[in-house]
């Protein structure tokens, strides 16, 4: 599929009951409801926000970093394990940026183990497919920029520096994990991306990726995780993560546990939105990602992609342009550039497995 310039009317990019699904909900952007002119990035005039243009400026100015080293130390500073259940400040941060409907179909991948392997199978099928494709994905190994990808390469540090302005100056109060998630959704729109594929960080129901619009919710198998957070049993924790059910959307999810699937099944019912479970890919398949476990990660993806390819309206593809991005030369969680700040990783590297 030939990749629009940002900016064409991307509803002709939208099937039917996407289209109907997002006007009930009152979630069509702006770039969608103006006939296809091109969003304002600049911030959303807010009634409760009395802060004039100049307040704005002055704030900007007082921002606690200048460089893009100076806001890797300001993230180091915000405490990577601190949380704040909460998710108004990203609803003021989303609001203020026009990002609480991004324009572009978004796929979010929740779940325990495997989250993350599904996730960069699904954005390396829809690369491959000739979407623009946004990853986003948690945590990193040797810089933070690894975690926002657009068609599997890490974006430069001036453009990483703009996002950070934008997301600070729009909320100063977010936490580490919310700041990166409102900067790869500004990264996303301004790189143009056609679906971004947004990994949850810890559960959904107060999970900054949740603040945001989704297309397609995803689960990878849910599993005893953060009890102490999330609830002491699998059904509480499923309910946790239920939460990323939020409209009428289509649900794909790996094959469960009876007590979350009655969960998932549960909710998505109370919304009407269809849920399938998936099934592993054929052993044999070449993966990019080692270990048994991945066959049902790449079988979660392969029926997110089958579910999303209509409504991107992508070419029906063959066979072996389905195998080649789940093989180890089109994964995306393999890094095909340098990140700002680190140095160049390997393809070769040992293989190491994510969630």
């Amino acid at each position: 599929m030939d990749a629009l310039p940002y900016g064409s009317s991307l509803l002709t990019l939208f099937c039917a009951p996407c289209q109907a699904r997002r006007q009930a909900a009152g979630q069509l952007p702006a770039l969608f409801k103006t006939g296809g002119k091109k969003a304002s990035i600049l911030p959303a005039s807010d009634p409760a926000d009395d802060r004039t243009p100049t307040d704005r400026r002055t704030q900007l100015m007082a921002a606690p970093f200048k460089t893009f080293q100076e806001f890797l130390n300001y993230l180091d500073k915000l405490n990577f394990f601190h949380m704040d259940l909460s998710l108004s400040r990203m609803d003021r941060a989303l609001e203020d940026l026009q990002l609480k409907r991004p324009p572009f179909f978004v796929a979010q991948v929740c779940g325990t183990n495997g989250k993350g392997s599904t996730a960069s199978f699904l954005a390396s099928l829809l690369e491959e497919a000739g979407v623009t494709t946004g990853l986003y994905t948690s945590p990193h190994f040797v810089s933070p920029a690894e975690r926002i990808l657009v068609n599997g390469r890490p974006l430069g540090e001036d453009k990483w520096l703009e996002a950070a302005l934008a997301a600070w100056q729009a909320e100063p109060r977010l936490t580490y994990f919310e700041i990166l998630t409102v900067m790869a959704l500004f990264l996303f729109r301004e790189s143009g991306v056609q679906c971004a594929v947004m990994e949850a960080g810890l559960g959904a129901r107060y999970d900054a990726t949740t603040a945001t619009a989704a297309d397609l919710v995803c689960y990878a198998p849910i599993a005893l995780d953060h009890t102490a957070i999330l609830g002491p049993t699998l059904g509480a924790i499923a309910d946790d993560k239920s939460y990323a059910i939020r409209t009428s959307a289509p649900v794909i999810s790996a094959p469960q546990f009876p007590a979350a699937e009655s969960v998932l099944r549960k909710r998505a019912e109370s919304l009407h939105a269809p849920i399938t479970f998936a099934s592993p890919v054929p052993e044999g398949t070449i993966l990019g990602l080692a270990g048994d476990h991945q066959r049902m990660n790449a079988g979660t993806a392969l029926a997110a992609f089958r579910k999303i390819r209509p409504c991107l309206r992508i070419p029906l593809p063959r066979n072996a342009a389905l195998r080649r991005p789940l093989s180890r030369e089109g994964c995306s969680l393999y890094r095909k550039e340098p990140s700002p700040g680190s140095r160049r990783i390997s393809s070769t590297a040992p293989t190491i497995r994510t969630a």
